[in-house]
């Protein structure tokens, strides 16, 4: 999990700690959405095979006002 690399607003500003994948091939991330300004936020998986295959996945996230 990190900053988006399409220049897109970040959810967090300092981001968990890598997590190789289980088993069952998942990798798990508890989080709580920071106290940001209502709009949309942008977290990018990265995922790297040993055979040198990649995957990048992007998730937008709206924040919005309570």
């Amino acid at each position: 999990m990190r900053s988006p690399t399409d220049g897109a607003l970040p959810l967090f500003q300092q981001w968990p700690t890598p997590q190789t994948t289980d088993s069952t091939g998942k990798a798990i991330w508890r989080l709580t959405a920071p106290s940001v300004a209502p709009g949309k936020y942008e977290i990018e998986i990265f995922a790297a095979g040993e055979k040198g295959w990649k995957s990048v996945w992007r998730l937008t996230v709206t924040i919005v006002a309570s």
